[in-house]
């Protein structure tokens, strides 16, 4: 995708050295968006039965809920605010492209399941900053569950704070 456009020097991957694709950067990459993904529908879970004391089935992120911007069926269920669900996968999205363009083009390499962690962490601290910014009370259970998420996610990830 950035050999494409010429800001790469290599149609390789960063990450695994596969051909980069926009799927493969989005959500194949076995190295570091997949891992992503299945963290941030882990995080989204645990947090959801955490806050409402209801076993919900495990999040799994489909090609179509991160490319077309399907919202998931339980987070549709579980998070009304519409703009909140609309942005939580947006701005993970963006993450990624922005954490691809960031990193130097070398030999491929494996992300640390701690710094991804760290990604998330860093889209739901900024995610909670802006609504808590925005000051609106329809908020309010969003933001508990964008610091729910966090903090599962620090919790399960000790290395990083």
């Amino acid at each position: 995708m950035a050999f494409k456009s010429g800001v790469a020097e290599s149609p390789e991957c960063k990450f695994c050295g596969q051909e980069e694709t926009q799927e493969h950067l989005l959500y194949n990459c076995e190295h570091y968006s997949a891992p992503l993904w299945d963290l941030l529908g882990k995080g989204i879970s645990q947090a959801i039965t955490s806050l409402t004391q209801n076993p919900i089935p495990r999040i799994y992120f489909l090609p179509v809920h991160i490319t077309f911007n399907k919202i998931h069926p339980t987070i549709a269920v579980n998070i009304t605010d519409k703009e909140v669900r609309q942005v939580l996968v947006q701005e993970t999205k963006r993450e990624i492209y922005y954490r691809n363009q960031n990193t130097p083009h070398r030999n491929p390499i494996r992300v640390h399941p701690a710094r991804i962690t760290a990604h998330l962490v860093s889209v739901m601290r900024k995610l909670g900053q802006l609504l808590k910014y925005q000051n609106l009370q329809k908020y309010r259970s969003s933001i508990a569950i964008l610091e729910k998420i966090q903090s599962n996610l620090l919790h399960d990830n000790t290395d990083i704070g």
